[in-house]
């Protein structure tokens, strides 16, 4: 509103929080009620469809704890690769830093 009305922007704040306030105690709280209710309604609904659609596409349970198993399996390769390239730089370097300390 500050910009749309030239208003100060704390005048926009206080207006704005008195609207949305009135509206809410005077017969808007069931509304707002109404609306998270109706809110929760879709996602579940929807959260279902995904784990539907999901269990469909991968083959049911059995494929799906499969497929889990194989990429947790990548994901601790990747972490182990990561945590052996930090030991190595942070404590003792690699065979080249070994090397080149011998030559200075």
């Amino acid at each position: 509103m500050s910009e749309l009305m030239g208003w100060h922007i704390m005048t926009s704040i206080f207006v704005t929080a008195v609207v949305v306030g009135l509206y809410t105690i005077f017969g808007g709280l069931n509304a707002v009620v109404m609306t998270d209710v109706v809110q929760l309604v879709i996602m579940f609904v929807g959260g279902i469809a995904i784990l539907i659609l999901c269990f469909w596409e991968l083959g049911g349970w059995n494929a799906m704890v499969s497929k889990i198993s194989t990429i947790v399996l990548q994901v601790k390769s990747l972490f182990f690769l990561q945590k052996n390239f930090y030991h190595k730089a942070h404590k003792g370097g690699t065979k080249n830093s070994k090397k080149n300390k011998k030559q200075i």
